[in-house]
C-alpha cells in the first residue's frame, strides 16, 4: 500500500514539474533551451542504461528465490 501511495506521489511531482518547465520555458529562452537539451540528452541515455543495466532482480530470484517462487516450487518438488 505504502508503495502504491509513493508512486501516486512521484507521478504528481512528475507532472506539476512538467508544467512548470513548460510556463517557465514560454518566459524565459535561455531556460527552454537548456531543458529541452537536457531531454534531448536523456531520451538518449535513459533507453542505453535500461539496455545495460537489466533489473537486479532477474539475477538474484534466478540464485536466491524468494520463499514461494516458481524456482523454489521447482527445487521444492525434487526432493523425496
Amino acid at each position: 500500500m505504502l508503495r502504491v501511495a509513493f508512486a501516486g506521489a512521484i507521478s504528481g511531482l512528475i507532472l506539476c514539474s512538467v508544467a512548470h518547465a513548460a510556463e517557465h520555458s514560454q518566459k524565459h529562452p535561455t531556460f527552454k533551451k537548456v531543458y529541452e537539451s537536457q531531454r534531448d540528452y536523456a531520451a538518449k541515455v535513459v533507453p542505453a542504461r535500461r539496455y545495460m543495466f537489466p533489473p537486479y532482480s532477474f539475477a538474484a530470484n534466478y540464485y536466491w528465490p524468494q520463499q514461494g517462487g516458481a524456482v523454489t516450487a521447482k527445487k521444492d518438488a525434487r526432493k523425496p
